[in-house]
């Protein structure tokens, strides 16, 4: 009887044993994917390059076995400034994305997709960029011409315009033709607010002056579009 107890024994070892190993490998397995951090892949950002104060698109698939909490769009602007973005989930579950609104600045923009699971476990992607770019040349409004005064009534004509741009003006200049079709190229000097204003001075001629404003920004967007004129007659001189 003993040595059949002996034999039983022995056949239930590996038995034993396996189920050993199985309850090992699940609760590894577990241990595993409750640690395991969210997949992230197949970032997309459209456009990449954009003007400034445009939406940009951020999308990317999420993955993990535990379920998604939250996915974010950590975004580092040019200044070095951190705007985050929540991705929302569209009609495929796995696919995440959102709106981008503060584009205000000009430069690269870095995009790090952030992924939260329900056991709080953290992914990160890698880094993408976009750029903003200056496309837009300054506008150029309000043109006037302003007579100076002398004891021969005027020999200058103060010339003003009204300049602005999404980033920065850089130059702005009055092209003036006179009647005998000769040019002259005098500066604008910022004078009040977005108002710049100069001096034409040294009238001698009868007839019309055609004023053309030629407006630059800082990033070489010209504008040349903006045009008026003024009449000197012979009571004026």
């Amino acid at each position: 009887m003993e040595r059949s107890s002996t034999i039983k024994e022995k056949k239930y070892v590996p038995v034993l044993l396996l189920a050993a190993f199985f309850l090992i490998v699940l609760v590894t397995s577990t241990v595993l994917a409750e640690n395991s951090s969210p997949l992230i892949s197949n970032i997309v950002i459209l456009p990449d390059k954009v003007n400034s104060n445009s939406f940009v698109n951020i999308s990317a698939m999420v993955f993990d076995a535990e379920g998604i909490s939250s996915v974010s769009a950590a975004v580092i602007l040019p200044d070095k400034r951190r705007d985050d973005v929540a991705l929302l989930p569209n009609n495929n579950g796995n696919n995440f994305s959102g709106l981008f609104l503060n584009t205000s600045l000009k430069g690269i923009y870095t995009v790090e997709i952030i992924a939260n699971d329900s056991l709080n476990n953290i992914g990160a992607s890698e880094k993408i960029n976009f750029s903003v770019l200056d496309n837009i040349p300054p506008s150029v409004s309000n043109l006037q011409t302003v007579e100076g005064s002398s004891s021969t009534k005027f020999d200058a004509m103060l010339i003003l315009a009204d300049i602005k741009d999404n980033f920065e003006v850089d130059t702005v200049f009055a092209e003036i033709t006179l009647p005998n079709s000769t040019k002259r190229i005098i500066a604008l000097v910022p004078f009040s607010g977005i108002t710049y204003a100069g001096d034409f001075a040294t009238i001698e001629l009868e007839g019309e002056y055609l004023v053309k404003i030629i407006a630059n920004d800082s990033s070489n967007n010209i504008n040349d579009s903006g045009f008026t004129s003024f009449m000197i007659d012979s009571q004026s001189l």
